[in-house]
């Protein structure tokens, strides 16, 4: 049971560390993004401008075993937020064409990473940008009606094919 305590604390230990390295990293480069604790979550939630001039409201959940576990990144303004032919974003659910996942508390989850590649190696910075990415490609889309996809290339799925798996 000590065992057991004890890497709860070193895992505590080197969570809390990782956490202060994302808050260190956006006060340098995200400096209007500030940290909340509500509920239980941890997130960061701040402004993005794009090329154009349009600001949006981003906020980056971590989950409770960060940084092993990818966080989510919502839209929080404005909402709700329309896709060019007047639908809600919320709405479509998920949706590889508009790079979505499944929306939270009626925001708009952005598809920043695939799951299969996100580890300890990957920063809610590298998040953030991936965000700005999106926002520049949704305003394309609304100026143009071409979903997300046609600017934002999907990762491609590892060939699992051939591979042994023992039970």
């Amino acid at each position: 049971m000590n065992n057991d305590l004890n890497q709860t604390v070193r895992d505590q230990t080197v969570q809390d560390r990782r956490v202060a390295f994302e808050v260190q990293t956006l006060a340098q480069y995200f400096p209007r993004f500030a940290w909340y604790q509500w509920r239980g979550s941890l997130f960061t939630e701040g402004p993005l401008t794009t090329n154009h001039g349009s600001t949006f409201g981003i906020r980056v959940v971590l989950p409770v075993d960060f940084p092993n576990a990818m966080p989510e990144a919502l839209i929080t303004h404005p909402k709700p937020l329309f896709d060019a032919y007047g639908e809600e974003l919320a709405s479509l659910r998920e949706s590889a064409a508009m790079h979505l996942l499944t929306p939270h508390d009626g925001m708009p989850s952005i598809c920043h990473y695939p799951a299969w590649t996100w580890g300890p190696h990957r920063t809610v910075y590298q998040v953030l940008v991936k965000a700005r990415l999106w926002l520049e490609a949704y305003e394309h889309h609304l100026r143009h009606g071409t979903p997300l996809d046609a600017w934002l290339r999907h990762a491609p799925t590892p060939d699992l094919s051939g591979t042994e798996v023992s039970l």
